[in-house]
């Protein structure tokens, strides 16, 4: 099978609306060694559910289609679902595990839908160009498929290229674009749509509108409680972003039931070592010091330094938890 080459151009960067392949027998190429050792010409790889290495196609459910010249992988290389209908597309691959490149990558859908791109030169990421290509491809998402899934996956992906810029008021535009779809489409019970608050929340928090993001970690703290678990780390999250803002908010009742949630469950798992631990009880010694109870501060501020006394190192320790 002949990989097609991903071009820059909108046409070809932009939604791919064919079906999904039917099943199929999964190609075959000559995988041959030189006198050397080196991996040449071209190279199929199967893989698992897990993206684990295989050996037999029949189990495989993706493959990679390679070329490799005196051991170095060059030009195009992509992975296929096992239908065949194409997953990753890498235009010029410098180096496979990390994943080095040149000029474009695309991931797309099982529906056959582009939902990440990714520009590079020498092998750095073009984030201008980028952007540009995320924003072409939104735009076609909204003209021709508005409330598609993949179009919320799309919107979450460049919501995270902003966020690490960061460009949180730009990042705040599509996380709520992706919300919306998925409020939509899969209800508010779903956990992927609780994934969406949680991360609204987030760029929200980082531009002090903690009214806005408020509710959007009750409810993932709601949702992911009753699907995932309250040990689960999305949980975790929600709570800890929503205790945060009602120390900000100066609601220290409020942060206080939350702290002391945080560190009981550490304490019924006994692990009392680990560094959210000790981050919890260090903010609930802020929130007794904003409450002007000295010796509940205290109690906590020593747990979170795990020291026993006060020294002339932490002779201003109530002033620390103050600022």
């Amino acid at each position: 099978m002949q990989i097609k080459t991903l071009a820059i151009s909108l046409s070809m960067v932009l939604l791919i609306l064919s079906n999904a392949g039917h099943s199929q027998s999964l190609p075959t190429r000559p995988n041959l060694m030189d006198a050397e050792g080196n991996k040449n010409g071209a190279w199929t790889y199967y893989y698992d559910e897990d993206w684990n290495p295989i050996e037999d196609a029949t189990n495989a459910l993706f493959y990679r289609l390679i070329t490799y010249k005196v051991g170095k992988p060059i030009g195009e290389m992509a992975d296929y679902y096992g239908n065949g209908q194409i997953q990753m597309s890498v235009e010029s691959v410098i180096n496979e595990d990390p994943l080095e490149f040149d000029g474009m990558l695309a991931e797309y859908s099982k529906e056959g839908n582009i939902v990440l791109v990714e520009f590079r030169k020498n092998g750095i990421m073009d984030t201008a160009t980028t952007i540009r290509k995320f924003r072409q491809l939104i735009n076609t998402y909204q003209q021709k498929k508005p409330n598609h899934l993949d179009l919320a996956y799309t919107a979450n992906n460049l919501a995270y290229l902003y966020r690490e810029q960061p460009q949180y008021d730009s990042a705040e535009i599509y996380y709520n674009m992706a919300k919306e779809i998925r409020e939509v489409e899969l209800g508010t019970s779903h956990v992927i749509y609780a994934n969406s608050c949680n991360k609204l929340g987030y760029v929200l928090i980082k531009q002090n509108k903690f009214e806005q993001a408020e509710p959007l970690y009750k409810i993932s703290m709601q949702v992911h409680g009753q699907t995932l678990g309250e040990e689960s780390d999305y949980y975790k999250n929600a709570r800890g972003n929503l205790a945060f803002i009602y120390m900000q908010t100066q609601r220290y009742d409020l942060a206080e039931t939350l702290y002391k949630e945080a560190i009981n469950a550490h304490l019924n798992t006994e692990d009392k070592n680990d560094r959210s631990y000790r981050y919890n009880c260090f903010q609930l010694a802020r929130v007794y010091a904003k409450l002007n109870q000295r010796d509940k501060a205290l109690s906590f501020y020593l747990e979170a330094k795990n020291i026993t006394e006060i020294s002339e190192e932490h002779a201003d320790w109530f002033e620390e938890l103050l600022k």
